[in-house]
């Protein structure tokens, strides 16, 4: 059986996991982690499923015990989880979808102190954590996770407010990321369930955070204060500038043009369903950022995931060369919605560089499906322009990706006919 890179590369993940040893731990996790950087999200979220299904999330996370390189490997990566975009939704998907081996990972009130204790959780971070399970699909999962806020909130918050600065525990609240910080914040003032805590701790916990923020940092204006955190710590001031929430000239370049794919990809096929689900998802990152290259990656994200996003069936069984049908927008990505929000927000885009901007890292065809969804979106854009054919065999950087469309062409025989300005397609879809 021929597996496209992709799939190989989620089974090559899925093996090495499964037995790793202190003799081949270095070699491995490198080996790891550069699939995860060529294959992007698809990989990254494997790789944390594997890794929640390999542990004995019963047991003390002890060296005694046979998942103990499994668990060191997962206590590194929780480090970096947290700051991710698609955090709660790599935490979700790895929790409510273990592999058929895993046992001990079952919605309970001890899931979550199960999970602190095994990983080494600092106080913060287990809040954290169930802050990102009230997400889960599992309506016990989250059940669970509210009942572990409204024990262990108070007290984090209480601790932090009323202790002297100099004798805080380490791992409370003053050790979080600005990430942390945003989602705790988020659900507090924003979310249905207030967990227990009452308006004056609110306001107690805003005027801590401003205080420790003009402690830790001389001369710290509120219009220095992280984008994400402003509205929250400085709500009275309605004159924060817009230039500030939009301001990427310090972000590197390569996420501006993956942050869209990233928000697309934690969003679901739920936000192609309709233009104005995909309005609001992809407005969020603003016009200015509608590039050809931000679209060519998430038209390569789509054309990578045709099927198993938020799915207890992987793609890596199925290869997505199955003859199931797929709704759009349900079940898979509603490309025609995608391309015609581009569309209305950015006329002028140049749909040609959008498919030369294709040879780009992580870009492959996932089976029948994706090519599927790869055509009908470049000839939605396109319109009654030529295709550019020659840009799909001509010399691409990333040929591994080059090789998975030309590949694909030839396994579903699509025949091509070019002239005069036109083409057709015949037989792509019926084969």
């Amino acid at each position: 059986m021929n597996l496209d890179p992709l799939s190989f590369a989620l089974a090559e993940i899925s093996y090495s996991v499964a037995n790793l040893t202190k003799k081949n731990y270095k070699t491995s996790v490198t080996e790891i982690n550069h699939l995860v950087k060529q294959h992007g999200a698809e990989a990254d979220r494997h790789l944390f499923r594997c890794l929640f299904s390999h542990i004995d999330f019963s047991g003390d996370g002890k060296s005694s015990g046979k998942d103990f390189h499994q668990i060191q490997f997962l206590v590194q990566e929780c480090t970096g989880l947290l700051s991710k975009p698609n955090f709660i939704s790599i935490l979700c998907y790895a929790v409510d979808n273990p592999l058929l081996q895993q046992k001990s990972l079952r919605p309970s009130a001890q899931l979550l102190p199960q999970l602190s204790k095994v990983l080494k959780l600092s106080r913060v971070q287990e809040v954290v954590f169930a802050f990102a399970l009230l997400n889960s699909s599992n309506s016990e999962t989250r059940q669970y996770s509210s009942q572990f806020l409204k024990q262990k909130l108070p007290d984090i918050l209480h601790s932090y407010v009323d202790a002297d600065t100099t004798a805080r525990q380490e791992g409370g609240l003053q050790d979080a990321g600005i990430e942390a910080l945003h989602l705790l914040l988020s659900h507090l003032f924003h979310g249905r369930d207030t967990f227990g805590i009452g308006k004056e701790q609110k306001e107690a916990l805003l005027k801590t955070l401003r205080r420790e923020l003009e402690v830790s940092f001389a001369d710290f204006p509120p219009n220095r204060v992280p984008a994400v955190l402003s509205p929250f710590l400085y709500s009275e001031i309605e004159d924060i500038p817009l230039s500030k929430l939009t301001d990427f000239t310090n972000m590197p370049h390569s996420l501006m043009e993956t942050s869209l794919a990233d928000l697309l990809l934690e969003a679901g096929y739920s936000c192609t369903s309709s233009l104005e689900e995909c309005r609001g998802v992809v407005g969020q990152v603003g016009i200015r950022e509608l590039t050809t290259s931000s679209v060519a990656f998430v038209i390569g994200m789509m054309a990578k995931t045709p099927t198993g996003v938020g799915d207890q069936n992987q793609q890596a069984q199925s290869g997505g060369w199955g003859d199931r049908p797929e709704t759009p927008g349900v079940s898979t990505w509603n490309v025609e919605v995608f391309v015609q929000t581009i569309q209305e927000m950015v006329p002028s885009l140049n749909w040609k560089e959008v498919v030369q901007q294709l040879d780009h890292p992580g870009f492959h065809i996932v089976g029948k499906k994706g090519l599927q969804l790869l055509v009908q979106a470049l000839f939605r854009g396109l319109q009654q322009e030529p295709f550019p054919i020659q840009n799909i065999f001509q010399t691409w950087n990333n040929t591994e990706g080059q090789v998975s469309v030309q590949a694909s062409l030839m396994s579903v025989a699509i025949k091509m006919f070019l002239g005069s300005g036109k083409y057709r397609f015949w037989g792509a879809w019926s084969l």
